[in-house]
């Protein structure tokens, strides 16, 4: 069955007038259990608690959750109010294909004077190629094309 346009509107409206549900017993993750007590955690370390001594009162406490997922958590709630992308993680995004060739390629070629290109007059045959000198071999660029 069809809907209208307007009546989209109209039922988008409800929704979004919608109050937020209050459910303190809802299950959540261990990263937003610590998104909820990161000010808290960085008071203790403030005030001397290593991480593994806070891990360790967080699992007494039914929140299990090992030292090393604990910082990785806090670092990743550092900065986020709200709740956080999980693709900006701070990483470094790895450089597109044709950047890495361009480095690659930057980084193997050779000064031009170490390389003899100079072809003998009786070095063609009769394919019409020119071969070259042992040692003197140099790639050819990558092309998009198949």
């Amino acid at each position: 069955m069809a809907i209208s346009v307007s009546q989209i509107e109209i039922l988008r409206g409800k929704l979004e007038e919608m109050p937020e549900v209050e459910n303190p017993d809802r299950k959540i993750s261990n990263l937003e259990a610590i998104r909820m007590m990161a000010s808290s955690i960085r008071d203790l370390q403030s005030r001397g608690y290593s991480i593994e001594k806070i891990a360790e009162i967080l699992r007494e406490s039914g929140l299990e959750i090992a030292p090393t997922t604990l910082k990785s958590y806090l670092t990743k709630v550092k900065g986020s109010p709200g709740k956080s992308n999980s693709r900006s993680s701070g990483k470094p995004r790895r450089p597109s294909s044709s950047t890495s060739r361009e480095v690659k390629k930057k980084a193997s070629e050779k000064p031009a004077a170490s390389v003899a290109t100079k072809p003998t007059a009786s070095s063609k045959n009769s394919a019409g190629v020119t071969p070259v000198p042992p040692g003197s071999f140099t790639p050819k660029e990558d092309s998009d094309e198949i």
